[in-house]
């Protein structure tokens, strides 16, 4: 979403937060201010003539360790059944998903990484600022004091199926599977596997 009146992009990536993002920043946003959500990330974009053509831009983003992300994905779409049509285990969703066995189109942000949407194929990064969503709170109070903005973050689509701490769904396998997967997310932005089984 860009908001003329900050001057701001922000690239919302699904699972990380987003919605609460959006619904704070849409107090300096009228609906003019709203275009389609970066759906197929930042690879493609040519960000020298964005910012050339949108007066240098702040770009904002949030992201999420993707063990925690897998998870929230897997409750959200019902354990796999939104998906599938009845559910499945975890692992099962895990590589399902990897493998972009997927049949509704707004799923791709399942298997796409944060980095995905947040560098470029050169590598380099296009967010000027990025919360985490572990600490969302904290951060958004952090961002808005810098941008003198309202410290408040409007909680939005935040999830009613409680679930255990994320590492009690995994196996080793799944481990292994979504490590590999999402290793550009653990090294750019520093995620390990907390495990709080043992």
């Amino acid at each position: 979403m860009y908001c003329k009146g900050l001057n701001l992009i922000y690239i919302p990536i699904r699972k990380t937060g987003c919605t609460s993002i959006r619904e704070s920043l849409s107090r300096y946003c009228d609906d003019s201010e709203f275009p389609e959500r970066f759906s197929l990330g930042c690879a493609g974009w040519d960000w020298e003539l964005v910012k050339e053509l949108m007066n240098n831009p702040y770009v904002l983003a949030s992201v999420r360790n993707p063990f925690s992300r897998m998870v929230s994905n897997y409750t959200y779409t019902e354990f796999g059944k939104d998906i599938w049509g009845s559910p499945v285990d975890f692992e099962t969703f895990v590589e399902k998903s990897l493998d972009g066995f997927l049949e509704e189109p707004w799923s791709e942000h399942i298997y796409m990484t944060c980095s995905d949407y947040l560098y470029t194929k050169s590598g380099r990064l296009v967010a000027d600022k990025i919360l985490r969503q572990e600490t969302l709170d904290e951060d958004w109070v952090k961002f808005a004091e810098q941008k003198e903005l309202n410290p408040h973050l409007e909680v939005r689509n935040k999830s009613h199926k409680e679930h255990d701490h994320y590492s009690r769904y995994y196996t080793y396998k799944a481990i292994e599977m979504v490590g590999k997967h999402f290793r550009r997310d653990l090294n750019n932005f520093g995620y390990t596997f907390e495990d709080l089984t043992r």
